[in-house]
């Protein structure tokens, strides 16, 4: 502790502090040469006006727009309005409050809330004026209000900082290997529990090689059913026709009872909604390794499973996904490689077909149209269904079209890329 002043009374005044901190104060007895006593009495006071309100004072309690941290350019970043909660913890009710904000120390915008407001009370006010992040990059966005008469000066200003980002376009892969984390364009929304997303390094990877990679410690995570996520930057799937993302996992459960889950969500509005992508796995099924009691760390690259989620619902938007972590005490996750791809344009399969019966003598078919939906063209015989499967997996069907079939008995049948 530094110190701030002398007494030879019972009290001592301090000034120039912050009431929106908190202190520890130490007093100690001084000797008739000047040196300190042995002996000393510390108390803290604690941030706020300890019950003693002031009778006019605005605080500027939160910045509802924009939005601190990262921005993506998939939202209109040209006409972002700037609001602000105004806050009455004064005694008197307030009128004519000038608000202003600067962005990046440029020119002030000023304006005035005409109010009342009273004691106690709260006003979102948004400023007629927007800002503009079209540009990208980083951005610092100071709001204050200037009261005059304001008694407390500490708790006028707020500042937000924000940092915007391009569209990511596929293909594109995060392997977690620079130094920051989580990586850039990328985020972690935290239960606030005392663990969540981070990096793990000197980890034998899927690849057979050690890697650094993203991880979730559930094995000391005791939370149950806190979802901790892991959001990526915003890819854009523009013009694709087919998309798909693929990622390394590698997870252990502990038991039958603490077996944590990973579920993979998907927004297509910047971020404002999600929807499900269809993977939820827990326990057994996200498990690459038997039960272990013991805390997990893949020790080779059998450990690893790839997983694949297809995207192409939302082939032609912009997306961000997100992987939820649904702790239940269980065992350390652990992910790496995060692939997007997706394929632009369609192949082309033209049949020659031709039907028993119904033919005109000349070489074509008659427009019959055995089976209904084919239309009235007189150029028209039937409709065929076409089934491409894996050949890996005869059984798997991984597309199908259907085409008219015309006099001629030409079918033409259109497949997405993959």
């Amino acid at each position: 502790m530094d110190p701030i002043g002398t007494s030879t009374a019972t009290n001592f005044i301090v000034t120039g502090t912050n009431p929106s901190l908190g202190y520890w104060f130490s007093v100690c007895a001084n000797t008739p040469a000047g040196n300190k006593g042995r002996r000393a009495y510390a108390i803290y006071k604690a941030p706020g006006t300890s019950n003693c309100p002031l009778p006019f004072d605005v605080k500027l309690t939160s910045v509802a727009s924009p939005a601190s941290g990262n921005l993506s350019s998939c939202q209109n970043l040209s006409t972002i309005p700037v609001t602000v909660l105004l806050e009455n913890t004064g005694q008197n009710a307030l009128t004519n409050i000038p608000v202003n904000y600067r962005l990046n120390g440029g020119a002030v915008v000023s304006q005035t809330y005409a109010g009342p407001l009273n004691p106690g009370a709260t006003y979102l006010y948004t400023f007629t004026a927007n800002v503009n992040y079209s540009a990208g990059g980083s951005f610092s966005l100071q709001v204050y209000s200037t009261y005059p008469g304001d008694m407390n000066i500490y708790n006028d200003t707020l500042v937000v900082n924000s940092t915007v980002f391009s569209l990511y376009t596929i293909p594109v892969t995060e392997n977690f290997q620079a130094v920051s984390f989580p990586p850039t364009a990328w985020s972690i929304q935290s239960a606030g529990g005392q663990y969540t997303w981070q990096q793990a390094t000197g980890i034998p990877g899927a690849t057979g090689t050690t890697t650094t990679c993203a991880f979730i410690n559930n094995y000391s995570y005791n939370n149950p059913a806190a979802e901790d996520k892991l959001v990526t930057y915003t890819v854009s799937l523009a013009g694709a026709t087919s998309a798909r993302m693929t990622f390394d996992v590698a997870y252990a459960r502990y038991s039958t009872a603490y077996s944590d889950s990973l579920r993979v969500d998907v927004s297509a509005d910047c971020g404002n909604t999600w929807l499900p992508s269809g993977y939820f796995k827990g326990g057994l099924s996200l498990a690459t390794v038997g039960t272990q009691t013991a805390y997990f760390t893949p020790a080779s690259a059998a450990q690893w499973r790839k997983d694949t989620i297809d995207l192409t619902t939302w082939a032609g938007s912009n997306v961000i996904v997100r992987f939820v972590n649904i702790n239940r005490y269980g065992n350390s996750l652990y992910l790496d490689n995060v692939n997007f791809t997706g394929t632009t344009g369609n192949a082309t399969l033209n049949l020659n077909v031709l039907f028993e019966g119904f033919h005109n003598g000349s070489g074509g078919m008659t427009p019959v149209l055995l089976n209904t939906g084919a239309g009235s063209n007189p150029s028209e015989t039937d409709s065929v269904i076409v089934k491409l499967r894996n050949p890996s997996a005869p059984f798997a069907v991984v597309a199908t079209a259907t085409a008219v079939v015309n006099t001629s008995g030409l079918a033409t049948f259109t497949f997405p890329l993959r």
